[in-house]
């Protein structure tokens, strides 16, 4: 009898420390189950994120791009460095009527260079781009290069077509022209100088056909002014151009 009742209270004394091992493992498999229900991407599927866009959608400073203007005038160098193109997009409103179309409308702020190895720009009297020989600059000159900056807020308007990570765009901008100037370095018996003329008349308007392609980040794009530049009409160089470059989302 004695032995009996030492045996039930060892039996009594051990059922606390099973109860709270079964209960302690009970815990940490809840906790081993929840952990495996999480959903944790990994950074490439986190990169590669297609973005879910509402029917009416707006973006702020979404992507910029650097491209060079290639002229179709002699007045111009057409691949010189100095004939670029740099912008970036400050505003874009979006319609998106269906899961891979939509209709975008932005504005732009971006700034236009156009170089010539040949002649040197200036302005005339009433402020109008005029090209001149390096003779009737004061030249001839050991070395020169001339060229003119516009700045213009530009407003696309642009139809997408979108698929997972790819983005086609076409359309059509208008830009509003606010600030032009002439800027030309020469060098002459080692001497070296600079004539900058700002203030310069432009057209207030022009307009370009636009094109660009993109996949993920990166893409190309093309815009092409058909009728007169940025400049205004005789006595400036009248002259249409293509821009060719990249854009790079931010």
């Amino acid at each position: 009898m004695k032995k009996l009742l030492i045996c039930l209270t060892a039996s009594l004394a051990l059922i606390p420390s099973i109860y709270a091992q079964s209960d302690s493992t009970s815990r940490k498999n809840d906790k081993l189950s929840e952990i495996e229900a999480l959903e944790i991407p990994d950074s490439k599927s986190r990169k590669n994120k297609v973005k879910q866009r509402e029917l009416f959608d707006y973006e702020i400073l979404t992507y910029y791009g650097y491209g060079l203007n290639l002229t179709k005038s002699d007045d111009f160098t057409p691949h010189a460095l100095r004939c670029y193109d740099i912008f970036f997009n400050a505003l874009e409103l979006q319609f998106n009527p269906g899961e891979h179309f939509g209709i975008n409308l932005g504005a732009t702020l971006e700034w236009k260079a156009f170089a010539s190895n040949t002649e040197m720009f200036t302005l005339d009297a009433d402020k109008n781009f005029i090209t001149i020989t390096p003779e009737e600059a004061g030249g001839p000159f050991d070395r020169y290069e001339s060229y003119m900056k516009v700045f213009s807020i530009n407003v696309p308007l642009c139809l997408e077509y979108r698929s997972g990570l790819f983005d086609l765009r076409v359309g059509a901008e208008l830009d509003f022209n606010l600030s032009g100037r002439s800027v030309s370095n020469y060098k002459l018996d080692n001497h070296k100088g600079r004539d900058i003329y700002k203030k310069a008349v432009l057209n207030k308007t022009s307009y370009a056909l636009v094109a660009a392609a993109s996949f993920s980040s990166t893409g190309i794009y093309v815009k092409y002014y058909p009728a007169k530049s940025p400049l205004t009409a005789s006595p400036s160089p009248e002259f249409s151009f293509v821009s060719l470059g990249i854009i790079l989302s931010l």
